[in-house]
């Protein structure tokens, strides 16, 4: 072996690019191809030499989606495998349950120990507030039985299960971790600064109980995700989930979708280190001298708060709150609920007020991710102006769903590569004139770029107009493709994609249009699929 790879530095280097960037979904089947071929790789790395097993054991264990994986390395007379219903409806999936046939004993946690250091995330991966990206799956078919956190709690004399822990991600979405749902805080401790909760059953005593002993367990937590359904949710469960977050000193960045009471926004607005708070719908009501909690700034309130999402009844009510909050934000996301009519005309205006308020806000300079979520109405008679986006000098990421009252062309590409050279993400639903063609200032000026979705006419074009050294993009591999159309000569518009993104490996479409757009695109993606298997 030479010298170099004896070196701690190089060989995580090497480890890393292993690894993969995120757990695809189950919908992916070449990701999941890459995460077992990833992992195949560092467990034949890990026992070939002892050089490597150490950081090879560590990239393999530092995250699970279950404790099965862990219990399954205890001695083989404890444990036994049996079938679960699987949660899905009407599904004849089986999932795989790990529980224990005997009592524990000392001797049983020698090798569960020596794994278990190596831990430092567990649970599903969080997903983003916008819920785009795949969840982790390897070995999450393997979970485990309720009695095996019943032996865990109630053995003597207490441990610490996982020492290293600093993440703890939990769904309630099945029955099985329904009924593990009272045993869960045996795996709490005051290492652990980011938990990602979301109920499904949110009233339930078991949730108010873990809710509660939060504090106690881990009184340094800096990052709460909590969601819950139903909505509205049990008001047993809300309060409880107030006067939680009304003993959490140390918190940067909090994620809610249940109402919080007044008390936890007066205590939340004081916290000096919440810097990022992401909300359910927030209630502005209009015409009265109380303001909102959230968006009273008086005493220094949210002095240090540079990211707010949050969910309105109206563009009215958006509009109130960001005029309400002069703060340098560096992510702002904004959705408005589903209405049953088209939007009125004040509803428009107040769309357009909201792009002209940020335009000259205090955070026009510092904006970095821009979100805004509207109902899919149709009214074909008014187009919003998004050129008053283009004062927001410093942003990374735009997400513009709200259909179809903003139209962008060419043009609008263009100065948007020009204006935002640091652009990361790129993705608008609206009534598009962009072609394959206005792609390439994007393309060019903007080499950040690793995630573009928008409506668009998809025509070949001659390539020689890219010129001798055409632009590429090696970092995208999904396109996401909205409200489309693709012309019928899908060979020739092949051959332009993979010169502009010579890595692309999907396409990814928006809602189902008629049966000839849908007969284009999938022979797009076929083409696709056959050049990557064939790279």
């Amino acid at each position: 072996m030479h010298r170099c790879l004896q070196i701690l530095e190089i060989q995580s280097i090497v480890f890393d690019y292993l690894d993969v960037e995120f757990y695809p979904a189950d919908d992916d089947p070449q990701g999941r191809a890459e995460l077992a071929s990833s992992r195949k790789t560092l467990a034949a790395l890990a026992s070939s030499c002892h050089t490597f097993s150490e950081l090879a054991l560590k990239k393999l264990w530092e995250y699970q989606v279950t404790l099965g994986p862990l219990i399954k390395v205890m001695p083989s007379d404890l444990w036994t495998l049996t079938c679960f219903p699987a949660f899905e409806s009407g599904s004849k999936k089986k999932q795989l349950v790990v529980t224990f046939v005997r009592p524990l004993k000392e001797s049983d946690w020698e090798r569960f120990d020596r794994y278990a250091r190596k831990i430092d995330s567990i649970g599903p991966a969080r997903e983003p507030w916008e819920a785009e990206a795949g969840s982790p799956h390897f070995d999450s078919d393997v979970d485990i039985h309720q009695d095996v956190l019943q032996a865990f709690t109630s053995y003597r004399p207490p441990r610490t299960f996982l020492p290293n822990l600093k993440r703890f991600s939990l769904r309630i979405d099945s029955p099985l971790s329904h009924l593990c749902l009272p045993y869960y805080s045996c795996l709490l401790h005051k290492e652990i600064v980011d938990i990602d909760l979301c109920f499904h059953s949110a009233g339930d005593i078991a949730a108010c109980s873990l809710l509660s002993s939060i504090p106690r367990l881990c009184p340094e937590i800096q990052e709460l995700v909590v969601l819950s359904e139903p909505h509205p949710v049990d008001s047993v469960f809300s309060s409880a989930l107030s006067e939680m977050l009304c003993k959490l000193p140390c918190i940067k960045s909090l994620g809610v979708t249940a109402a919080l009471s007044k008390s936890a926004f007066l205590y939340l607005g004081a916290v000096p280190s919440l810097d990022d708070i992401q909300l359910g719908v927030v209630d502005v009501t209009r015409g009265t001298d109380a303001p909102h909690p959230l968006v009273s700034m008086e005493n220094g309130r949210f002095s240090a708060l540079t990211g707010l999402s949050f969910e309105a009844r109206s563009w009215v009510d958006v509009c109130l709150i960001v005029d309400a909050m002069p703060r340098p934000f560096l992510t702002l996301g904004m959705q408005v609920e589903e209405i049953t009519t088209l939007p009125s005309d004040e509803e428009l205006f107040s769309l357009s007020r909201v792009i002209n308020t940020l335009s000259r806000h205090v955070c026009c300079s510092t904006l970095t991710d821009l979100h805004m979520y509207g109902p899919d109405k149709d009214d074909r008679h008014t187009t919003i102006d998004l050129q008053g986006l283009f004062q927001l000098t410093s942003l990374e990421a735009l997400r513009l769903f709200i259909p179809p009252t903003c139209t962008i062309d060419d043009a609008w590409l263009s100065q948007a590569a020009m204006t935002w050279p640091a652009l990361r993400i790129l993705s608008i639903l609206s009534r598009s004139q962009t072609t394959l063609l206005g792609l390439t200032p994007l393309i060019r000026h903007c080499p950040n770029l690793s995630e573009l979705g928008i409506s668009s006419r998809w025509a070949p074009f001659d390539t020689q107009l890219l010129g001798d050294v055409p632009p590429t993009n090696t970092a995208i591999k999904y396109l996401t493709c909205w409200d489309y159309t693709i012309d019928n000569n899908v060979l020739a518009i092949f051959r332009c994609l993979v010169i502009m993104f010579p890595r692309l490996r999907e396409l990814r479409d928006g809602p189902a249009l008629d049966q000839e757009r849908r007969a284009n695109f999938q022979k797009l993606q076929s083409y696709i699929i056959v050049s990557v298997v064939n790279s």
